[in-house]
């Protein structure tokens, strides 16, 4: 339907043009004419009048409703349209929206795997250096329990931070420290100071010979947490995969 087709109210211009028809064919006819036609002449001849004269009447309503449900139909279909394209327009909204929280979740999900492998990293290089200051500190000082504890403590942080490996050689070190306590422990009389023989350890050469075993056990740790084989068993496992 064209558009000033649309504009038009049918049903008011049927009206309309009904109100001319009746005018005009009384105007034709004449009122008295009718009337006494309509009075005193035979039903048949009356009600073939009166159709003839309404025919014209009934098609032009016919028509009018026609175009009158054309144009509510059109209006259905308009505004089916427009809602369509509302939908369409939303749901491109909505996908646009789930690309971006999708973009802002792997986003995130990056930043978070970033954090976490620095934060792995930092803490395997705390161990690290934890275990190189107490090398240092062997070098000078003898081995003591509280260096045992540091070691305890390292060896069970290291046991979620690490791989096996490293676990298992940094918990090996403690086990050595506490070995060479209890070797010191069962051989202290090898360390016994006798005023009687000039204020020394004992000389003989089972007691010499336990104390270089104890030197070896504590030399032997020491070289295990130097910062040469410290790199050798550690430093591939500092690197976080990004598994």
């Amino acid at each position: 339907m064209r558009d000033w087709a649309k504009r038009i109210n049918w049903l008011w211009a049927a009206g309309g043009f009904t109100l001319v028809y009746l005018v005009g064919a009384a105007l034709i006819v004449g009122p008295v004419r009718a009337w006494t036609f309509l009075t005193t002449g035979d039903l048949n001849e009356v009600g073939d009048f009166l159709a003839g004269v309404f025919s014209p009447l009934a098609f032009i309503w016919l028509v009018a409703a026609v175009l009158t449900q054309r144009q509510e139909l059109d209006d259905t279909r308009h505004q089916f349209a427009e809602g369509q394209k509302v939908i369409d327009g939303q749901m491109k909204n909505i996908a646009a929206q789930n690309l971006t929280s999708a973009l802002q979740y792997e986003k995130a999900q990056e930043a978070a795997k970033q954090t976490y492998k620095l934060n792995l990293f930092e803490q395997r290089f705390t161990i690290y250096n934890d275990l190189l200051t107490i090398h240092k500190e062997l070098e000078s000082k003898e081995l003591s329990v509280d260096h045992w504890k540091r070691l305890v403590t390292i060896a069970e942080r290291s046991a979620f931070l690490f791989p096996d490996k490293v676990y298992g050689y940094i918990q090996n070190v403690s086990e050595m420290c506490i070995e060479h306590f209890i070797y010191l422990d069962e051989n202290k009389t090898s360390w016994h100071v006798d005023p009687n023989e000039g204020g020394g350890p004992p000389m003989e050469e089972r007691h010499v010979a336990v104390r270089n075993t104890a030197m070896s056990q504590k030399f032997g740790l020491v070289a295990s947490i130097s910062e040469t084989s410290l790199k050798e068993v550690m430093w591939n496992s500092m690197r976080v995969s990004d598994e």
